[in-house]
């Protein structure tokens, strides 16, 4: 008996995602999905998130085991390869776990709401890219100018953290005490390292914007822009 049920959910899951579209269901967020404006945006049932609870606790269960795994056979984390395969069929499994129990109205917002969180960087996915229309040659622009970016914006922060790092590197507390009060006055420092580059880092981003922009042509900022669907309010 367990395993003719197991089987029939096995069909019934699939069936669900047979039926959902496929570019919702790849461009949809489903760790998003824990912010309740979301969910209220949706119009998630409790039916639906009692759902997404169980799916959510079977994911930390994978997780957890997956974690012992690695004690059990003395791997750190950091060699891993990244992105780790592991992790990644996990988080699939999440999402067909979760995304099953949507509506296609609801699956359809999701990723309305997801492509405006990740802004015009959610072209630098192919299937989003194909989806707008854009080329070989313009997404491979595109992403040499994003990672461009990143780069940049990496190194001004990095730059900004490290002198404060390398003040306390060799501090050493006189007690606890001491320490409490050191730990709190280094985190002080790191926000205000932070917020002196902000602007900088605001200038490069608003230089990136314009310059991904410049990479579409009308038509395909538009359909873009009918991606991202109604704007969503956090």
């Amino acid at each position: 008996m367990k395993g003719f049920l197991s089987l029939c959910l096995f069909f019934i899951v699939h069936v669900a995602l047979a039926a959902m579209d496929p570019f919702d269901f790849h461009a949809a967020d489903v760790v998003i999905l824990q912010a309740k404006k979301v969910q209220q945006d949706i119009k998630l049932t409790e039916a639906q998130r009692a759902q997404m609870n169980k799916a959510a606790d079977w994911h930390r269960g994978q997780l957890k085991a997956y974690e012992e795994e690695l004690k059990a056979k003395k791997v750190d984390p950091r060699t891993l390869p990244n992105p780790n395969p592991r992790l990644l069929s996990m988080y699939t499994a999440l999402k067909e776990r979760v995304l099953t129990h949507l509506t296609p109205a609801q699956l359809r917002r999701l990723r309305e709401i997801s492509i405006q969180r990740a802004g015009i960087g959610a072209l630098a996915d192919e299937k989003v890219a194909t989806r707008v229309g854009m080329s070989a040659a313009q997404l491979k622009q595109f992403r040499s100018i994003f990672t461009a970016a990143a780069r940049q914006a990496a190194q001004v922060q990095q730059s900004a953290l490290q002198a404060v790092a390398q003040k306390y590197k060799n501090v050493k507390p006189k007690d606890q005490a001491d320490g409490q009060r050191l730990q709190k006055q280094a985190q002080a420092e790191l926000r205000a390292a932070g917020q002196k580059v902000q602007p900088r880092l605001n200038a490069i981003e608003t230089q990136t914007q314009a310059k991904l922009k410049a990479v579409l042509t009308a038509k395909q900022m538009a359909a873009y822009e009918a991606l991202r669907g109604p704007r969503f309010v956090p």
